[in-house]
């Protein structure tokens, strides 16, 4: 029993911080920050907290397949996962470096990130019973 009840509060907190993440970004994204940046600093602290739950301690221990495995296996939407991890890729290795994400980029990390949110407070109530 103790061991059940730790590991759903330890999976609880990772969600809960996975939704933090996808709101500090939106509200990022709606005061106008870089899209670029924002994409990369959300992706990065969303991967640190499923490592850090899983107890994991290297730096490329959670590859981008292992990020959507993880999340989608705690109930998140499979879809806005993946969609926001293909954004991380375009923006971190993409060929547009330099320059900005578009209207389309910006769209599309809007709906994943709204989506992780809505659904992280669906599992969240959920396990709390209400």
């Amino acid at each position: 029993l103790w061991f059940t009840t730790r590991r759903r509060r330890y999976g609880a907190d990772a969600i809960i911080r996975v939704e933090q993440e996808a709101q500090d970004a939106l509200a990022s994204i709606s005061t106008g920050g870089d899209l670029r940046s924002i994409i990369i600093q959300c992706y990065r602290s969303m991967v640190q907290a499923v490592r850090q739950e899983r107890g994991i301690h290297r730096e490329a221990s959670v590859t981008p397949h292992e990020f959507i495995t993880i999340l989608s296996g705690k109930g998140l939407p499979h879809g806005p996962v993946s969609d926001l991890t293909r954004l991380f890729e375009e923006a971190r290795y993409g060929q547009q470096g330099q320059g900005t994400f578009g209207m389309r980029q910006q769209l599309e990390a809007i709906g994943c990130l709204e989506e992780i949110v809505d659904e992280s407070e669906v599992r969240r109530s959920e396990e709390m019973g209400i």
